[in-house]
């Protein structure tokens, strides 16, 4: 019942793409600090240390008029190389997320 239901409500999805549009500007790319605070531990940071400039970046974003893109370019920039800042602002990593998700739910063995 429940799969059938699913199946049901995702067909019938409407999708208003101006809206997520406006969400994703109106969120002032926050949303971008999980990938800045595992590049920062990639890189060597320890993770209180990489935390804390992440929260200090958002803060910022979300406190100014600037946002999360913005501020860490003003900020943090220079500790990357150009490919770099350009995969941690892909917003293409994000996408079909939510269906690696359900694969990886519906594939885990359960004891």
């Amino acid at each position: 019942y429940c799969l059938n239901r699913l199946n049901e409500i995702v067909n019938n999805l409407v999708v208003n793409k101006d809206k997520m549009q406006e969400n994703i500007n109106n969120s002032k790319y926050l949303f971008y600090s999980q990938r800045l605070l595992l590049m920062l531990v990639e890189k060597g940071y320890n993770r209180d240390e990489a935390y804390k400039m992440v929260q200090e970046i958002a803060f910022e974003a979300q406190t100014s008029s600037k946002n999360f893109k913005e501020v860490f370019h003003s900020k943090l920039n220079f500790l990357f190389y150009a490919r770099e800042t350009v995969e941690l602002f892909d917003f293409n990593f994000f996408k079909g997320a939510d269906i690696k998700i359900l694969n990886l739910s519906l594939n885990e063995k359960r004891f």
